[in-house]
């Protein structure tokens, strides 16, 4: 299978932001802003290097430096799924864990799979959701332009108290976020 993988966002628009107070040993406290872009991009790579092994799975490299560009790269490329990786953020601060979006069946499919996988992590709040992009009212140019099957996985929230402490408390959270999501997209490969 030929897989295209990617960050979600770009440098010049990076996407959710998530803000912590750092506790520090003066007694003080220092305001912390992730950008998802630059989070994303330890998780896409710690993916890339748990599937880098796997013989039945080619990865296609693909830019980030724009989205029309990306989409371009992974159409000609003749992949047979695409998967962009994000992180979420929302007013809601009630709003956790991870989810993936999807229109095609496979993609439905995979989705299932990677959810299966990260919901596995025992620190991480989760719930197991599949949105259809037009359940969420939008219409999202990575899955509807792509000529394969997409799937956006959202790893989890930036907005929520509870998942950005698991992912700023670890040292090892990206590691753990690719190993799942690659076992996930190992999971799919006879749906292709």
């Amino acid at each position: 299978m030929k897989l295209s993988l990617s960050p979600g966002h770009y440098p010049e628009s990076p996407g959710a932001i998530g803000e912590f107070n750092q506790k520090l040993a003066t007694g003080g406290f220092r305001r912390i802003t992730l950008y998802e872009h630059y989070e994303v991009l330890s998780v896409v790579a710690k993916t890339r290097e748990f599937l880098s092994n796997n013989k039945d799975i080619k990865l296609v490299d693909t830019p980030i430096s724009s989205l029309s560009g990306k989409v371009t790269t992974i159409n000609e490329s003749g992949a047979d799924l695409a998967i962009e990786i994000h992180l979420n953020s929302t007013e809601n601060k009630n709003a956790f864990g991870p989810l993936c979006i999807a229109e095609s069946k496979k993609g439905k499919e995979v989705s299932g799979k990677i959810l299966n996988r990260i919901n596995e992590i025992d620190q991480i709040q989760h719930d197991e959701r599949i949105w259809d992009c037009m359940q969420l009212g939008r219409q999202l140019y990575f899955i509807l332009q792509t000529k394969m099957p997409a799937v956006i996985v959202e790893c989890f929230f930036l907005s929520n108290k509870s998942d950005l402490t698991w992912w700023i408390q670890g040292w090892n959270t990206a590691e753990i976020l690719g190993q799942k999501i690659g076992m996930g997209i190992i999971d799919s490969l006879n749906l292709f």
